[in-house]
């Protein structure tokens, strides 16, 4: 890290020259201000949209033309948080800044200043996620097609997902979303899109593993939920799922119970209203969960760039420019069009390294796959295939536990390919190094100087 910013071919150019921590640091201290404005007028901005678009049937319109078109990949809400998550950007790239200058004892005062920067966008963290749970609100109450009720100032969203329910007619697809004080079902309708079944509090539920209504062959897959008189048989597709929902149902449920009543929310009813949906529908499709946490850092995996795409059956490399934002993948012909060709989301899509049936002969390849989809991504350098297939990998939230395993084992083996590309690089580098060495022996020697 430091080597990158204190190159030496670097020190050689003219003192005149500014350093990319001294560009970083006048950019961000110079827009802090305004973005700080920004941040804290966001609430009121979000909040005069979804009432003027509650009050006002002709802008509600406009506005939903506007998100219907082809060019318009998320809604307005989204857009407005984009802006804020710049600041997320800048901390991140801070913080590895800060690590990097304090190894050099040179760098103290400009450490300093970075540090500061760094520490006044951490205190608007609190604000943006309080926005995160807002627009998660107001997307759900357009999903479920809920007017008033489900935004609340003390409620706060902690995930939501499919699983099956269990009624007359067997196990039936759900989508479930838990909050803070309530746990909410709804299935989806041909016609009317998603359609609340039930909205279930937590202080007076229980919930357990199995089936105790024992009606299933294996319960493994099963958790019994206990409300309102009712006894309510949810089933997953896989134990890790199962276990994730149990878990966080579990710790919502204590959290309630222990929650002074006045700090709970206090609306149930809600009214109705159509609009399209979005990140609930690939939770449908996909039959995948996603939770607060990974909603809350999916900005720290926004990234765009060219890329090379290729599809299985394909023998011809694309050059596209991809936009990663929002669990999704925006493909555009060139950076400079509106007008996407396609929006691949990408949760549970897994993420690995080709094959060697998969017959790729070219370097810093990934590839991203789900049953029988399968694209080929290629980029122009080991340092962009590495932060393509980091920041994918974190978003491609597989329901598989064989996926977790396999990412793990992909991250290992990522881990040595950087690791194999420094070693060559140090042999021309290093004049000492006996280049007729082994591959083993040059590893020996890289670990004993280590």
């Amino acid at each position: 890290m430091r080597n990158f910013f204190r190159d030496k071919s670097l020190q050689n150019t003219p003192a005149e020259r500014p350093r990319i921590g001294d560009i970083l640091l006048c950019s961000v201290h110079n827009a802090l201000q305004h973005y700080r404005k920004f941040v804290q007028n966001s609430p009121i901005y979000l909040a005069a949209i979804n009432e003027f678009t509650r009050a006002n049937s002709a802008f509600a319109e406009s506005l939903n033309r506007l998100q219907m078109k082809h060019s318009y990949c998320f809604n307005i809400n989204f857009v407005m948080l984009k802006v804020i998550h710049r600041m997320v950007v800048w901390q991140n790239l801070l913080g590895r800044m800060v690590a990097a200058f304090l190894e050099d004892c040179n760098e103290n005062e400009t450490a300093s200043q970075l540090s500061s920067c760094r520490v006044a966008l951490e205190k608007k963290k609190a604000t943006l996620e309080g926005l995160v749970h807002f627009i998660k609100f107001v997307e759900l109450g357009d999903d479920l097609n809920i007017i008033d009720g489900l935004t609340d100032p003390l409620r706060r969203f902690i995930r939501q997902g499919w699983l099956c329910k269990w009624t007359k007619r067997g196990f039936i697809s759900h989508v479930v979303i838990l909050f803070n004080d309530a746990l909410l079902f709804a299935h989806r309708s041909q016609t009317s899109g998603f359609i609340r079944n039930a909205f279930l509090p937590l202080r007076s539920m229980k919930v357990e593993e199995g089936d105790a209504l024992h009606v299933v062959t294996d319960p493994t897959l099963c958790l019994t939920i206990r409300a309102v008189g009712r006894t309510f048989l949810m089933s997953s597709d896989c134990t890790r799922v199962r276990d994730i929902w149990f878990e966080e149902i579990r710790r919502a449920i204590d959290n309630a119970k222990n929650s002074a009543v006045e700090k709970l929310p206090q609306t149930e009813t809600f009214g109705a209203k159509g609009v399209p949906c979005s990140t609930l529908d690939v939770c449908w499709y996909r039959h995948a969960t996603l939770g607060i946490n990974a909603i809350i850092a999916a900005p720290t995996n926004q990234m765009s760039g060219y890329l090379l795409r290729k599809y299985r059956n394909s023998t011809e490399w694309e050059k596209l420019w991809v936009v990663h934002a929002n669990f999704a993948l925006i493909f555009f012909q060139s950076h400079q069009e509106k007008e996407p060709l396609a929006l691949l989301p990408i949760v549970s899509y897994h993420i690995s390294l080709p094959q060697l049936n998969d017959e790729i002969d070219c370097d810093n390849v990934f590839k991203v796959s789900y049953n029988t989809h399968c694209y080929f991504f290629r980029t122009d350098s080991l340092y962009s295939f590495s932060k393509w297939y980091e920041c994918i990998r974190e978003s491609a939230i597989s329901s598989s536990p064989l996926d977790v395993i396999a990412n793990y084992m992909e991250a290992k083996k990522l881990e040595i390919t950087y690791a194999t590309v420094y070693l060559h690089n140090l042999i021309y580098m290093t004049a000492d190094f006996n280049t007729n060495y082994s591959l083993v022996e040059l590893w020996a020697v890289l670990i004993i100087r280590c």
